[in-house]
């Protein structure tokens, strides 16, 4: 996919990448921009590359079949966006490729790379998470729904440490939803590391406090590595 024009490289040595899909009929260069504002604030982020892909320009149903970007195909209304007995989310499993293909490129391990997206961009991380069965650094669901990929490698997968952040007053994507979302990976899935925060007054966009636990667990997850001196000793030995 399109990468967003001149994402910032890292002020140090890469050693990690934030990976961050956007929503329906977006880009990837609202995204990269605001991030990277933010991420340049704080030494957290020296090392840390970010990527944010554009997805390919798919006819979305619900739309009319309209040519805009899409990670895969919605048929129903937003009421029904995560019911998989009427939508049939065409398209996912290239988007999951695509992301595959991502993280293979950036030539670190895969527990130093966070992914990450919004709406259907979320929607599109779970599904890869689930579908990629490694263990990634972490995962982050902001204002995203249930597309119910099958999980692969469950020992594996469940261990990836999952983030989902949604609005209590979302109108595009329900509140419901995301809920709903939350059940699934909790008791469905079971994944091991879970947690979900909500923002009463926040609709379907971000808001200051969610973009700030949001870096905050990409900043925890991605930490360098504490370094060790030539001899292996620490503060903390014996003498």
């Amino acid at each position: 996919p399109e990468l967003a024009a001149g994402p910032p490289p890292p002020r140090a040595e890469h050693t990690a990448t934030l990976i961050f899909l956007h929503g329906l009929g977006d880009s990837g260069h609202g995204w990269c921009s605001q991030l990277a504002q933010l991420m340049r604030r704080s030494p957290r982020f020296a090392h840390v590359r970010l990527v944010c892909p554009t997805a390919p320009r798919l006819a979305v149903t619900l739309n009319g079949g309209m040519s805009m970007t899409a990670w895969h195909d919605l048929v129903e209304p937003l009421q029904k966006i995560d019911d998989a007995t009427v939508q049939n989310f065409a398209h996912q499993d290239d988007s999951v490729g695509l992301v595959k293909a991502l993280v293979a490129m950036e030539a670190i391990p895969p527990n130093r790379i966070v992914l990450a997206g919004f709406s259907q961009g979320g929607a599109t991380t779970l599904a890869a998470v689930r579908a990629m069965g490694v263990l990634l650094a972490g995962a982050a669901v902001l204002s995203g729904y249930d597309t119910h990929t099958p999980l692969t490698n469950a020992e594996i997968t469940r261990q990836v440490p999952l983030r989902l952040y949604h609005g209590g007053a979302d109108n595009v994507v329900p509140f419901a939803a995301g809920q709903r979302m939350y059940d699934a990976v909790k008791n469905v899935d079971k994944f091991e590391n879970i947690v979900f925060k909500d923002y009463a007054t926040m609709a379907h966009s971000s808001c200051a406090a969610e973009l700030e636990h949001f870096l905050s667990f990409v900043a925890e997850r991605l930490a360098p590595p504490l370094a060790t001196d030539s001899g292996g000793a620490s503060g903390s030995d014996k003498k």
